[in-house]
């Protein structure tokens, strides 16, 4: 069922979900060049030696991307809801250094980009970045392991993050919507 809509699907529509509005093909950019998906969007493994009180670690809320590109980039024009500031921030150790972003457009899905390198971001809280803009080094902070970007992709009703927060909106699998902007995803 994870691959019926990419698989059979033929224009990656989500049966009976959420409308992404008037999404047209190519207005995206990839979010990382260059990059391979290392870990997909789903039900997954344990991360770690032992998950004990961390269940949430079993679902992956989005995809990671690792590759040669040196940096990752805004997939649409957005606005920077909030950057972080670094190991002084309270989800340094979880997140590591991290982007919460809102398109400026319909439908105004909401981005998660975390475990970005150690003073890496180009962005802070407050910018209009235009598709194609990069937002910072792929990393390993936080609770990662090996160099990536965690790229993910909430729904527009989700608190639009103007302060540290985890995410408790709903998410959706980047995959299929960055396929139906012919963006190419491995």
């Amino acid at each position: 069922m994870g691959n019926a809509q990419m698989d059979y699907s033929s224009n990656c529509e989500a049966p009976g979900g959420f409308d992404f509005g008037e999404l047209q093909a190519d207005e995206w950019a990839h979010p990382m060049p260059n990059s391979r998906m290392t870990s997909p969007f789903g039900p997954r493994a344990c991360p770690l030696a032992s998950c004990a009180g961390m269940p949430f670690l079993l679902k992956h809320e989005s995809i990671d991307l690792a590759g040669s590109d040196p940096y990752f980039y805004a997939p649409t024009d957005m606005k920077i809801t909030y950057a972080s500031i670094g190991k002084i921030d309270e989800l340094y150790g979880s997140y590591g250094n991290y982007i919460f972003a809102q398109m400026t457009e319909a439908p105004h899905l909401v981005f998660e980009f975390h475990e970005a390198q150690d003073n890496s971001l180009l962005v802070k809280t407050g910018d209009v970045v235009k598709k194609g803009t990069p937002l910072g080094k792929p990393g390993a902070t936080g609770n990662s392991s090996g160099i990536h970007v965690h790229f993910q992709i909430n729904n527009p009703k989700t608190n639009v993050f103007d302060r540290p927060a985890s995410n408790n909106g709903t998410t959706y699998d980047p995959v299929p919507i960055l396929r139906q902007q012919k963006v190419n995803i491995q």
